[in-house]
């Protein structure tokens, strides 16, 4: 924004009147290299670089990823999506319910991993940040183009919630075992 643009002067008048004590500010700079120096080095910010955390060999107790097949009844495919994102939901929370050694009491939970279940180990990769929609994009189409046909990868994006009270929103894409071209999307806003 620059002097004589609309709404330059509210902006001055809110940091001149408003904003008088100190302010922590969150940025976001897809573009690290564009200025040298950088403008907000002078206020001595607190830099973070967005790297992935990588659990290896996680043993976990998988369900079958086979959708049912295409029948009458539609509710078969309806528990088993339910299923499937509820329990990768569990694995992107590092839940002890999804280990294959897992004894918990059934007083204590209910929950047990869907029918047919396999011993199985996982790779988790996780990064934590401001990361642009362009660059989520990108990272599914290398997914897709370097990861052989027959493996099945899932990738869980949360975004930020649109409010106070709103939950945030979620993207869970699934693609299949043995099958290239098929895919289950799950969206939660």
């Amino acid at each position: 924004m620059f002097r004589g643009k609309k709404g330059f002067d509210r902006i001055e008048n809110a940091f001149q009147k408003v904003l008088t004590n100190s302010v922590t500010w969150l940025f976001c700079d897809p573009d690290s290299a564009s200025v040298i120096p950088d403008p907000l080095d002078t206020h001595m910010p607190l830099k973070r670089q967005v790297e992935p955390e990588i659990t290896k060999d996680m043993t976990v107790a998988m369900p079958s990823l086979n959708p049912p097949i295409y029948g009458k009844d539609t509710t078969d495919f309806e528990e088993y999506s339910q299923d499937l994102h509820e329990w990768f939901s569990l694995v992107m929370l590092n839940s002890p319910r999804i280990s294959y050694e897992d004894t918990i009491d059934p007083a204590l939970s209910r929950y047990r991993p869907p029918n047919n279940q396999q011993k199985c180990r996982l790779v988790k990769m996780v990064w934590r940040g401001f990361i642009p929609p362009a660059w989520a994009h990108r990272f599914l189409v290398q997914i897709i183009s370097s990861s052989p046909r027959n493996v099945w990868f899932a990738l869980s994006i949360t975004g930020f919630p649109e409010g106070l009270f709103n939950r945030a929103n979620d993207c869970l894409t699934l693609r299949l075992p043995d099958s290239s071209n098929e895919y289950i999307l799950w969206e939660t806003s």
